[in-house]
């Protein structure tokens, strides 16, 4: 019997299980998680319902398939045919967001498959008197073997952003997917990450490697890095911080930004009242092109147009009459 089973009289204590997401929106913006926590919003918006029907699916593809002797082919063409007869009020948006899917189902070698929707976990911070072990946890959309030690992680996207190699380098779930297999796999050495876009047919990817130093330094390896970011989400959200970090990128992504007084400034007015921002946004565009017009037709007479360093100058194309703002050099 250890220390901490002697002073809790051998009573296990219970793990404190934080997933992915949580300890992604914590990392972003602990003050966002807070807020998360005291309001619980139902999740109505259409793109991430779109998003959870689409993975569903994709998982009762993979189902099909295992029960089938058609094998990868089988779980192509069981998307295909399940993929109309989705919930009625989304069925459009999810088949567009789920077109490029059976093309990518396609490409999987199954003998290559270790699993998906796989839930992979680790303890992070072991367990003191008054608690259990802390345990990070995330569910891995689609894992491979690849060449020699290396591995594949797919993840499945079906919103709008379209991603980079570089976007996937930085990316807090790619880190922690990773970090968590290797931990899960002491064998594994690379790991390809790639997010799959079902809805432009885009991918990204980075390859990390768990010996690799980070951005050429010679002291902390990607394992170390990876690891370090997570526990240290994990603590932030234990010792109850509700630090604001707020950024207009941040901010006009979070679901509590009307309720947050640390909003950025730029993402305010909108959080405020959406409606009315539409509105004014409609109105001064219309102002702003035809002002736009009427700065054309001056210029088009050979008139000047200044403002102290700012000038409204032709551009140097006969073809076609157009201009732009610069600033005039000293």
């Amino acid at each position: 019997m250890d220390l901490i089973d002697e002073l809790t009289d051998g009573k296990t204590l219970p793990d404190v299980i934080l997933d992915r997401s949580t300890l992604q929106m914590v990392a972003a913006c602990p003050h966002q998680y807070a807020l998360h926590q005291k309001h619980q919003r139902p999740l109505t918006a259409v793109l991430p319902n779109v998003g959870i029907a689409t993975h569903e699916l994709i998982e009762e593809a993979f189902d099909y398939a295992e029960q089938s002797e058609g094998g990868i082919a089988d779980a192509a063409d069981y998307f295909a045919s399940e993929l109309p007869k989705s919930r009625p009020d989304l069925q459009p948006e999810i088949l567009t967001a789920g077109k490029w899917v059976g093309n990518y189902i396609l490409r999987v070698t199954p003998a290559a498959i270790i699993g998906y929707e796989q839930q992979v976990n680790t303890t992070i911070i072991p367990a003191t008197l008054k608690r259990g072990d802390v345990k990070a946890t995330a569910c891995a959309d689609l894992i491979m073997h690849g060449d020699m030690a290396s591995y594949e992680i797919w993840d499945w996207k079906s919103g709008w952003k379209q991603r980079t190699d570089g976007d996937v380098r930085v990316d807090f779930q790619a880190q922690m997917l990773t970090w968590l297999w290797w931990q899960n796999v002491p064998d594994a050495n690379e790991v390809t990450f790639t997010f799959i876009e079902t809805r432009t047919g885009g991918k990204a990817s980075y390859t990390f490697s768990r010996e690799r130093y980070m951005d050429g330094m010679r002291t902390v390896t990607q394992e170390a890095a990876f690891g370090a970011r997570v526990a240290q989400a994990a603590r932030l959200l234990l010792s109850g911080s509700e630090e604001a970090r707020p950024s207009p990128t941040k901010c006009a992504q979070c679901d509590y930004c009307d309720l947050c007084k640390h909003c950025a400034w730029e993402v305010q007015e909108i959080a405020d009242d959406p409606a009315e921002f539409l509105r004014q946004y409609h109105v001064c565009k219309q102002v702003q092109s035809q002002r736009h017009k009427v700065i054309t037709d001056w210029l088009k007479e050979g008139k000047e147009l200044t403002a102290g360093e700012l000038a409204a100058n032709v551009a140097q194309r006969p073809s076609r009459f157009s201009w732009k703002i610069e600033k005039e050099k000293a």
